[in-house]
């Protein structure tokens, strides 16, 4: 949009971030089908579980909850509680123990995107939040991975040894932060179901008082982050990336599930995270991923090499338009009207800002042809400049 004689020139982003994020979200390591249960078929309420893809209720007597910020929940809890979602905008809730001596328990049940591989190892995580107005904690918490789902008809503690329990008296009490459980398995093959809650009778596992509080006698907990990994899966903060001034972008990857602490170039911490996170430098800079995968800590690094964005004169505008976009090697500018001047010239840039192809353009002229043969296939910038204004980039384009 012109203003004051003046055009802002700046690359759609979008578009540049799906061309380079596509590939690296291949690396996805974590098995757990939908593990934050954000995907939904509409707006899930209170106990309509059955709308959160891949998740669901293996009991009829149990009614575990949903909370999702499209019903504006969060975080206020209608008046009784007060907490953000983990990672995204839901978390379920269930009942882990009941009074005691009724035994009392709910569960939720998910899927895994692909049956797990006899023999190999696996690190487990998933994250509880003891709710605001509930006055009991427990120590009870646990995931089942069995073959098949599982199903009750009651509300009695389900008859399953969990493979990765919360160890014996570490009491699950906090309630402003989100407590990670964690731990690993040795797969026998097959397994391609979770269930997760307080598979402990109430012998074996006594609630602790924490505090009065509005809510019934008994510990209730959000869930969140869930996630099965292969153990051996290195830190990996994705490839060089560039941005311009102004956008942002996601580095690192969240499907994976794995806790991560990030840094700056620095060494100043920025956040604790389930792998990825979204950063907007306003200059280029660094970040340091560092994961913790059941105790085995890795790092990685990436570097976020920003293009400040520049104003050109109207008389180049509109701008430039080159074709056929994607190409063989092969492109045309046509400068639609306007007539390169003398001293004009364009760059091609790689992803990581680096110029890789520099030409003069003929004065005068109102079609160029030019020949990229010599890069290889990828995505790539470009800018159309004169002695007297360099500018960064002005638009996109693609090698087959």
């Amino acid at each position: 949009m012109a203003d004051n004689n003046r055009t802002m020139v700046k690359v759609n982003y979008f578009l540049i971030s799906v061309l380079l994020w596509f590939p690296f979200s291949l690396l996805s390591q974590n098995m757990v089908s939908n593990p934050s249960f954000e995907d939904t078929v509409s707006c899930p309420y209170s106990n309509e579980i059955y709308k959160i893809i891949d998740w669901s209720n293996p009991s009829t007597a149990g009614t575990p909850d949903v909370y999702h910020s499209c019903t504006g929940i969060f975080p206020e809890f209608n008046g009784y509680a007060f907490q953000y979602p983990g990672e995204g905008q839901c978390a379920l809730g269930l009942y882990a123990q009941g009074d005691d001596g009724t035994d009392l328990r709910e569960y939720i049940q998910g899927q895994l995107v692909s049956p797990l591989n006899a023999g190999s190892t696996y690190c487990v995580s998933f994250f509880v939040n003891l709710l605001d107005s509930f006055s009991f904690a427990t120590y009870g918490m646990g995931m089942y991975i069995p073959n098949s789902p599982i199903s009750s008809s009651d509300w009695f503690p389900l008859p399953y040894t969990p493979q990765v329990s919360n160890p014996s008296g570490n009491i699950l009490t906090d309630k402003i932060g989100w407590t990670k459980i964690t731990g690993s398995f040795v797969a026998s093959g097959g397994e391609q179901f979770i269930t997760i809650g307080n598979f402990n009778n109430d012998l074996n596992c006594n609630m602790v008082f924490v505090g009065p509080s509005t809510g019934p006698p008994w510990p209730y907990y959000l869930i969140d982050a869930v996630s099965i990994v292969e153990a051996g899966l290195m830190a990996n903060a994705g490839n060089d990336t560039t941005l311009f001034s102004g956008d942002s972008i996601l580095i690192g990857n969240s499907d994976t599930g794995v806790d991560c602490d990030w840094y700056d170039e620095d060494g100043t911490f920025i956040v604790n995270s389930v792998s990825g996170i979204y950063v907007q430098p306003a200059n280029s800079t660094f970040y340091v991923m560092e994961q913790n995968l059941c105790g085995t800590i890795t790092t990685d690094t990436i570097y976020v090499n920003v293009i400040q964005t520049a104003t050109i004169d109207d008389r180049i505008s509109p701008l430039p338009k080159i074709y056929p976009n994607p190409t063989d090697g092969l492109i045309y500018i046509d400068y639609d009207g306007y007539k390169p001047e003398r001293g004009s010239f364009i760059k091609v840039y790689d992803i990581s800002g680096k110029i890789c192809f520099f030409s003069n353009l003929p004065e005068g002229e109102l079609t160029t042809a030019l020949n990229l043969d010599a890069l290889e296939p990828g995505t790539y910038l470009y800018s159309i400049s004169t002695d007297e204004m360099d500018l960064p980039a002005m638009g996109v384009v693609i090698l087959h």
